[in-house]
């Protein structure tokens, strides 16, 4: 096979020094060095490209070079390299260079010295990369960041001040509704009438707890959720709870059920927060179990925390739903939105209230076998509980185990 010379063509590599003028350029970078007795600076190419001057035009100098400085930012130039020289040490440091054409490139400089044999610093040397987009970027970033916080701070203002100018008509329309309905002035009259007020009613009290759901997630989200402290017997809160959502558990023929290790179990906490949560975890129990299921509040002592555990037989939430189920207005699953309402924030609410405890609340769910939510709580609200990472499994409920296992 013969091979034509002709077509071949030499290949000849670029010199170092023009490899490195290549890659400087591509980086936005540049070397530079500095010898301190006689003043005398050496740039690459690049560097000129960065300061938006020429060589023809330009004598460096540090008296120059200090021109392209602003002036906020000499001091910390001229410190950089002074605590280099007095130290010996390396460093790092960030200033602004000021172009000729007005353009302002934020610029990175990094470096070393040299010293001679009595151990005087003779030399320093580094480099020098433009690190204007960088800063850029991150300054968008930063006011980003600073106009979403105020615009959140806004919403959060706007939905707190909303609920209150709403929730005392409300409170009124309840209150006036509940007064039709016992017929304290007198009946009535048609049958139809004490439907109507008792429809009333109801929708009043839904409208009032999705704007109290949202006045404390406000509070919450504001940092202004006061928790008043004392001592309180969990036994009674549990019972006065489940009182509290007796009826409508009938109505839909689940049974509730306690299970108390120490019925004089007690812990130092916030009474209407308490409360809350265990209302909130026992309301989601009984609208998500269907008629004929079971709920179950247990507690247990521990030798940090109180455990508080409520267990149903319901629905379950499926696993893709459960890394979101705590987070503000967060729903469940499509299919189950249509039957159940709320204002989605009873979950995140209860996580935030745990936490300013100092507790730690966990869920496991199966679908269509049941849900456990175990909450942890220190004898006394101190808000530095420490979360234990295999506290999770450890405290797998033997409901959901068996669920499992089966």
């Amino acid at each position: 096979m013969e091979v034509d010379t002709k077509a071949k063509k030499t290949r000849q590599s670029p010199d170092t020094e023009t490899l490195l003028s290549l890659t400087q350029e591509i980086a936005h970078l540049g070397h530079w060095h500095w010898y301190i007795d006689d003043q005398r600076i050496i740039w690459s190419d690049e560097l000129y490209r960065i300061a938006g001057v020429t060589k023809d035009t330009f004598d460096l100098s540090i008296d120059k070079i200090k021109k392209l400085v602003p002036r906020s930012d000499i001091g910390l130039l001229m410190q950089g390299f002074q605590r280099a020289i007095l130290e010996q040490k390396d460093y790092d440091m960030e200033f602004r260079l000021l172009r000729p054409d007005g353009d302002v490139r934020h610029v990175n400089c990094v470096g070393r010295v040299t010293t001679n044999h009595d151990g005087d610093v003779t030399e320093l040397y580094g480099i020098l990369q433009d690190v204007t987009e960088r800063v850029e970027r991150e300054q968008e970033l930063r006011r980003a960041k600073e106009d979403a916080e105020k615009a959140y701070a806004a919403k959060s203002q706007f939905l707190a001040n909303m609920s209150h100018e709403l929730r005392t008509p409300l409170n009124a329309v309840i209150g006036f509704s509940e007064m039709m309905e016992r017929e304290l002035f007198g009946e009535l009259g048609h049958e139809k009438y004490k439907g109507y007020v008792q429809g009333i009613k109801k929708s009043g009290e839904h409208l009032l707890d999705l704007i109290s759901d949202i006045l404390d997630m406000s509070k919450i989200e504001a940092g202004k959720y006061e928790l008043h402290m004392e001592e309180l017997k969990l036994s009674e809160i549990i019972e006065s709870v489940t009182q509290i959502i007796f009826g409508r558990s009938k109505d839909s023929g689940i049974s509730v059920n306690i299970s108390m290790q120490n019925q004089e179990t007690s812990i130092r906490a916030d009474r209407r927060a308490i409360t809350q949560i265990l209302l909130n975890l026992l309301s989601n129990a009984v609208k998500f179990t269907k008629s004929g299921g079971r709920v179950t509040v247990q507690c247990f002592e521990r030798t940090d925390y109180v455990l508080l555990r409520v267990i149903d037989t319901g629905i379950g939430i499926p696993a893709n739903k459960l890394p979101y189920v705590m987070h503000p207005f967060e729903q469940v699953s499509h299919q189950y939105e249509r039957g159940h309402e709320g204002s989605g924030l009873g979950l995140a609410i209860t996580k935030e209230l745990v936490e300013l405890h100092g507790g730690y609340i966990h869920i496991e769910s199966y679908v269509d076998q049941g849900t456990t939510v175990s909450i942890r709580l220190p004898y006394v609200a101190s808000g530095d509980l420490e979360n234990d990472a295999n506290w999770e499994k450890q405290q797998m409920s033997p409901f959901l185990k068996s669920k499992k296992s089966a």
